[in-house]
């Protein structure tokens, strides 16, 4: 097998990853427990004749005190593994050297999963284009970085009863990349506010998305034209709905992949209402 190029992921120990955890189950009505915490590489062992770097998760908003939760390798190939304390077994977190079309089999805290290749690029990080790896189930892996779901939670996605959701990404103290979606780095037993605006109320039923739901309008709208832009959870939007001189508009599970989605509902005039939704 040909050698892979190193991913960076590991090459520097002044990297810290925030990652939002959503829980319980999706369905039960808000608010939705919000945790956060912040992964940081350090400390070289050797495990099995291999090289490992410690793997220390902090809970607190200054990310100052952690602990030892596991350890982290990469080959000569630019794969990527990890094994929890938890469990020494060792499983594959990344292949950074995958090729369109090709299939990884991610083994993440005993839940494999198929990630199929769709496509490959660049994206501007901070102050240079980086490696971005797009599969199919809206994985997204950036070189050096990881995966948008968080830097541990590679092929987890969207599990039954919990959203993951990487928030920022730093290299020493210097924030490089950030989810335009979220105001901060760190939220604790809160979800964030959707903002809402003037007399119109905006009601999305049912969320998550298992069929159809309807947005529904109702209030003064003054017969204004309204826009529905719906984004997916990396910013990019997805689809925009126009809705004339009507009181609701119609989301499908079928016209999306499954995943959270944020939207932002405008009139002619201003921003009315910013939420989020599941597609399951």
């Amino acid at each position: 097998m040909a050698l892979g190029q190193p991913s960076d992921l590991l090459v520097d120990t002044n990297k810290i990853w925030s990652h939002l955890h959503i829980s319980p189950d999706l369905g039960d009505p808000p608010p939705h427990t919000w945790t956060t915490d912040f992964i940081k590489f350090g400390q070289d062992t050797i495990i099995n004749l291999n090289h490992y770097m410690r793997v220390f998760r902090a809970l607190d908003s200054n990310h100052l005190s952690g602990s030892l939760i596991g350890f982290i390798r990469e080959d000569s190939t630019s794969k990527v593994f990890y094994r929890s304390l938890l469990d020494s077994s060792e499983r594959l977190l990344y292949d950074f050297n995958v090729q369109v079309g090709d299939t990884v089999i991610i083994n993440n805290y005993g839940l494999p999963q198929s990630l199929i290749v769709d496509s490959i690029d660049s994206i501007f990080v901070y102050n240079k284009y980086m490696k971005r790896i797009l599969f199919q189930d809206q994985e997204i892996w950036i070189k050096g970085i990881g995966s948008m779901y968080g830097v541990l939670q590679s092929g987890r996605g969207i599990l039954t009863g919990s959203v993951d959701i990487l928030l920022c990404y730093y290299e020493k103290d210097t924030l490089k990349l950030s989810n335009q979606y979220f105001t901060g780095c760190y939220y604790n037993n809160v979800g964030i506010a959707e903002t809402e605006k003037n007399e119109i109320n905006i009601t999305l039923y049912p969320n998550p998305i298992v069929g159809t739901s309807a947005i529904v309008i109702e209030g003064n709208t003054d017969k204004e034209n309204f826009v529905l832009d719906i984004y997916s959870i990396i910013g990019t939007k997805v689809r925009t709905i126009i809705i004339n001189n009507e009181n609701q508009a119609f989301i499908k599970k079928t016209d999306f992949s499954s995943g959270l989605y944020f939207y932002k509902f405008t009139s002619s005039k201003s921003e009315i209402k910013s939420g989020k939704f599941v597609i399951e």
